[in-house]
């Protein structure tokens, strides 16, 4: 059996999703089956149904999240205390921003 090419950031939608799963929890098809079926890796096929079977849950959970920074009055307050008067007044312009 050739070896499966290599696909980077492999986007399955859920509707395959429920297939890999119907096949494998309910017709009982082996997940090497059902991932030569679908041409992604098994191991692929076994993290949709471990993720199934311990949460129910069948959508791939969104990445990332809310990703910005801030600074808080505390800690400009800490950081003009500690620095020199050079940087303080360029801090000082961060405040006004």
């Amino acid at each position: 059996m050739p070896p499966l090419s290599r696909r980077k950031n492999n986007k399955i939608d859920d509707t395959a999703r429920e297939r890999i799963i119907d096949l494998v929890v309910d017709k009982g098809k082996t997940m090497a089956l059902v991932a030569s079926n679908f041409d992604i890796p098994a191991t692929t096929v076994r993290s949709i149904v471990s993720t199934f079977l311990h949460t129910s849950r069948v959508a791939k959970l969104p990445w990332g999240g809310n990703r910005t920074s801030r600074i808080e009055q505390m800690h400009l307050d800490w950081l003009i205390e500690n620095m020199d008067d050079q940087e303080k007044r360029e801090i000082e312009g961060l405040r006004r921003a």
